[in-house]
């Protein structure tokens, strides 16, 4: 049986690839220190089907802290996929203390947990982030980054050291670096979450600048999809490939179908950009097509309906 280790399990998209993972038969250990960054209860809520799960271990533990969980740690290991990280972009502007700390120590420590448990593979979650304002678009593994928040600046770094130690010893690694990753679950500080929540409560919803800037919105399922497309990938010991929807869509546009599939209109409140934060996101995808056959299958119209359908199904308003 395949056995896997997620890093940031607790979170939207750990907690859904374990799901995912869990249905195929495999195995799986999740790590999540609970960071304070949002209600630690959504996290233990989106875990609550999997603890009832044999094959389901969760380990509450900061992932810096190696020496704890290698004593945890004693079964032989597929993978390692890294997702935790200190999140959120427009909070790393006004809040920088940490991010280093959290993204770039604890990608470190995670190559010391697979050097010293003789794991073959690690899976990094980086970010489009690290494209910042690039003109030339749309933007593929070979354009020049732009990292403009510290946020983005730990993922670049992040990077480059994956990639050195993929050099130095016989552990694959792939980066993947996502696009604007939407669906159930996503933390309730995004702007999908904001402008459901507020329509429905009569409330303004703020937008930063003029409802212009475009996103590469990429439904969980197809960034899940391609993950494990990812796990299966032999052929090099570094790749770095982009998962996005290569389509970009205007916020304004995302507050249309909002209000379409609610029934009622928004009012919204404009606010000044923010510094630090990319005017749009397009991901060129044709590497991990070329070298993994992902293909996003989710557009925008549907990723929106299955977005609703399930909070209105968890009552989750």
């Amino acid at each position: 049986m395949p056995n896997v280790i997620i890093t940031g399990g607790a979170g939207f998209i750990g907690s859904s690839l374990t799901d995912t993972l869990l249905k195929m038969g495999w195995a799986v250990t999740a790590i999540d220190n609970f960071d304070a960054y949002y209600d630690a209860a959504l996290k233990r809520q989106n875990i609550a089907g999997a603890l009832l799960h044999s094959q389901y271990r969760f380990i509450e533990q900061d992932i810096k802290n190696t020496s704890e969980l290698i004593k945890e740690l004693d079964k032989q290991y597929s993978v390692i996929i890294h997702l935790a990280a200190k999140a959120g972009v427009r909070y790393s502007i006004t809040n920088p203390i940490g991010y280093e700390e959290t993204n770039v120590q604890g990608t470190i420590k995670v190559c010391e947990l697979a050097q010293k448990l003789g794991i073959p593979k690690i899976i990094f979650s980086s970010s489009s982030s690290v494209y910042g304002n690039n003109p030339e678009l749309p933007w593929s593994e070979e354009s020049e980054l732009y990292p403009i928040s510290p946020y983005a600046k730990t993922k670049v770094l992040s990077e480059q050291y994956l990639q050195f130690f993929s050099e130095i010893h016989p552990v694959k690694v792939i980066v993947f670096r996502l696009f604007s990753v939407y669906g159930p679950r996503m933390r309730p500080d995004l702007m999908m979450n904001h402008i459901y929540r507020n329509i429905l409560n009569r409330l303004p919803v703020r937008i930063y600048g003029d409802g212009n800037s475009e996103r590469d919105y990429t439904f969980i399922n197809d960034i899940i999809n391609g993950i494990l497309l990812g796990i299966n990938y032999e052929a090099s010991n570094f790749e770095i490939m982009n998962l996005g929807n290569n389509n970009p869509v205007k916020l304004s546009k995302i507050i249309s179908l909002f209000e379409q599939m609610l029934k009622l209109d928004a009012r919204l409140e404009f606010a000044p950009m923010v510094e630090g934060e990319s005017m749009f996101t397009y991901a060129d995808i044709s590497k991990a097509q070329r070298l993994i056959s992902y293909k996003p299958l989710i557009d925008i119209d549907e990723g929106i309906q299955r977005f609703i359908g399930a909070k209105i199904a968890a009552n989750n308003i």
